[in-house]
């Protein structure tokens, strides 16, 4: 799920800038994503308390693939580029959905490690960085002159996390 955070943050000024030719609305788009983003972060430890971590991440999974799956037919019809409301708005609902899951899911991925957590954070935290990372670049590289691989990618990243989390052997899912 960090190549979508990466993605959008390494590109995020082209595809204002280049791709919409908005200049102008760079500072105030990229701001209010990131108020989006910090009420998901705070927003988590309320849905987690509410509904358990494993419901959150199952919940907020959907939501996020089902706004993917929106802004991608929303792409696909007004192509080249959708309209940059419906973009951005989709873009911050994914964003912040991004950061009420990723916390969660950390913090699982560590809690069968027991003694070996550090180490376990420590490995888990560089394949996460650099994987996310190296996607996310990869990604940015494609958007030359349309925002569809950035929409493609957050679908698949969605998809990807959704059936993973389905198929976890958890009686608790």
């Amino acid at each position: 799920m960090f190549t979508g955070i990466s993605t959008y943050v390494a590109s995020s000024e082209h595809i204002i800038s280049d791709l919409y030719g908005q200049p102008t609305l760079f500072a105030i788009i990229f701001g209010a994503i990131g108020l989006t983003m910090a009420l998901g972060a705070l927003s988590n430890a309320a849905i987690s308390a509410r509904f358990g971590t494993r419901r959150a991440i199952k919940g907020l999974l959907i939501i996020y693939v089902v706004v993917a799956m929106v802004l991608l037919a929303g792409s696909l019809l007004f192509r080249p580029q959708p309209p940059l409301p419906f973009f951005f708005t989709c873009i911050g609902l994914l964003m912040g959905a991004n950061l009420a899951i990723e916390p969660n899911s950390s913090a699982l991925a560590m809690e069968p490690m027991g003694d070996m957590a550090g180490i376990a954070a420590s490995l888990y935290g560089t394949c996460f960085f650099f994987v996310g990372a190296s996607l996310g670049s990869i990604i940015s590289a494609l958007l030359a002159h349309s925002v569809m691989p950035m929409v493609i990618g957050f679908a698949g990243i969605g998809l990807i996390a959704l059936s993973l989390v389905l198929t976890d052997r958890h009686k608790a899912l």
